[in-house]
């Protein structure tokens, strides 16, 4: 029976880092691998991937806040604009 070996060739250089908080990210087409664009450090590119779309996700749900606030906060000088206004009318007549 003929055997098959599979063996894993690492370059010395590249460090292996489980704890790599960089955000850049470089494929190597030669080694099949993800690596950390700062630090070399290779990375798992699906802990990578779901990383980048958890921080996609809650860069979305704030911009949604921030739109609601904006939009609360737009009312609330349009209801003070008016107020102003009309007090200043009121002062003029009175």
């Amino acid at each position: 029976m003929n055997e098959i070996k599979f063996e894993v060739y690492r370059s010395i250089t590249k460090k292996e880092t489980p704890l790599c908080f960089h955000r850049r990210a470089e494929l190597d087409e030669t080694n099949r691998t993800l690596e950390c664009a700062e630090c070399g450090a290779i990375l798992d590119p699906f802990q990578f991937c779901l990383t980048m779309a958890l921080e996609e996700r809650s860069v979305q749900m704030n911009v949604t806040r921030l739109k609601n606030e904006l939009k609360k906060l737009s009312e609330e000088y349009e209801t003070l604009s008016k107020t102003v206004k009309y007090l200043k009318r009121k002062s003029r007549v009175g």
